[in-house]
């Protein structure tokens, strides 16, 4: 239910956002969207599966423990793959042929620390067998970054900004929120 409900809120977003930005715009966010969910993809998997391992191998009065140290040496990781991510945000921008989406790039360089920090917790509550926890984290945050994007998009908007920006920075805002 959850998983499905995680791909509702996606599906959604994808409406709301080509209502709110047009062709034009709604073609920006996509390129965002697609070169960190890239990066995402990989880090989240690897660390959902290797956190939700280490924790399930571990005795019980230790997982907390285990736990923590695979969350230490995630956000390690995370912060080195995220600088990375901003560092090449100029030339991915121009391999898509879009210099524009460069600052929005280096904006959603926050969101792969963020997932990094967040999929550790998720295969903490997988290795634990919390997965009515784990789902309802899903839910959760499908909903909030649902939210978080159209209020950034609509906000940044009304200001005369970008909606690309408005899409990363609410994009940003819902990930650290949860």
């Amino acid at each position: 239910a959850a998983k499905n409900s995680f791909i509702l809120f996606g599906f959604v977003q994808q409406i709301l956002l080509q209502h709110l930005l047009g062709e034009v715009v709604y073609g920006e966010t996509a390129l965002v969207n697609a070169s960190v969910g890239v990066v995402n993809n990989v880090m989240v998997a690897a660390s959902i599966q290797g956190v939700s391992r280490t924790v399930a191998a571990a005795p019980v009065d230790r997982a907390e423990q285990y736990y923590r140290r695979a969350l230490s040496y995630h956000a390690v990781i995370a912060v080195i793959v995220a600088g990375v991510f901003a560092a090449m945000a100029g030339p991915v921008a121009s391999f898509v042929q879009a210099p524009h989406i460069t600052t929005p790039l280096r904006v959603v360089a926050l969101i792969v620390l963020l997932y990094g920090l967040y999929a550790p917790i998720v295969g903490s509550l997988n290795g634990r067998k919390r997965f009515v926890d784990q789902g309802g984290l899903d839910i959760v945050y499908g909903a909030t970054r649902t939210i978080g994007i159209a209020l950034g998009v609509v906000l940044f908007l009304r200001a005369g900004q970008s909606g690309t920006l408005g899409f990363c920075v609410g994009f940003v805002g819902a990930a650290a929120l949860i």
